[in-house]
Formats: structure tokens, sequence, C-alpha cells
């Protein structure tokens, strides 16, 4: 064999030994979940989403509106607890929900960038939704 070849079967040898190494799986301590949503409510102290449990039936959770503030309590590892992600097309909106270790940890809501879109709605000012928007309180969440 000449030294080209060698050569480049040492390299080839070489190449499958590190894919080999770099192909480890990740455990991760996160898990997530996509929900379609059916419409967002904005309030004066938060949001209502009501998000799909099927085809027939929605239900709601209320966002309070610190969980979207930098400047409010994070969680330990430094995540807002809400944030949205603005966007346009066939999927939006929908919600991803993330839980660490088992525990409810933050939620990423991907809406409309229009406002005027029929996924957008508001509270009426006379209702009561004064316990609805509790900051300390995880999401009532249904599947």
């Amino acid at each position: 064999m000449n030294l080209n070849k060698l050569f480049l079967v040492t390299i080839v040898l070489m190449g499958l030994g590190l894919s080999s190494i770099t192909a480890e799986s990740v455990t991760s301590p996160f898990f997530s979940k996509s929900l379609s949503v059916s419409r967002i409510y904005s309030h004066q102290k938060g949001y209502k989403v009501l998000y799909r449990i099927d085809k027939a039936l929605a239900h709601p959770i209320y966002i309070p509106i610190e969980w979207f503030s930098p400047n409010s309590p994070k969680t330990d590892d430094g995540f807002t607890k809400a944030e949205f992600v603005y966007g346009y097309g066939p999927a939006y909106p929908y919600m991803t929900l993330f839980w660490r270790d088992g525990k409810f940890h933050h939620l990423r809501l991907f809406v409309n960038a229009n406002y005027n879109d029929y996924s957008w709605g508001v509270i009426k000012p006379g209702d009561d939704f004064s316990g609805k928007f509790d900051i300390n309180a995880e999401p009532d969440l249904r599947f």
C-alpha cells in the first residue's frame, strides 16, 4: 500500500472513531409539550389563554403579566416564567410548556404579531379576575 492510501485509510478510521464519540446522547432535566392555542385575552393583570385539550374542548390558564417581565422574579436558573415569541403563519398561536425535573418551569407563547388577528381578544373591564393571576401559583393545566 502506498503512503497516500495509508494516509487516507488512517484519516477515515480516525473519523469513524471520533463520530462514535460525538454520537452520545445527552439527557436533559427538561420536558416540553406544545399545545394549540385558540385565543389569547389580554387583561391589565395578565393573559387568559385558551388552549385546546382536544378538537372540541379548550381549557383556560391565567398567566400573570409579571411573568413576562425581565425584572420579575425568575426561576432558580434565571429564566423568566413566560415569554412571547411573535410570528405569522397557520401554526400561530401555540404554547410550549416546560417542566424541569417533573415540576413546571416556564412557558413560551408563540403568538400572531398582528394584534388585529382573531386569536387576540380583550377581557371586558367589568369582569372580575382578581384571584386568577396569582404570580406565585402554577398554571392550572389539563390535558
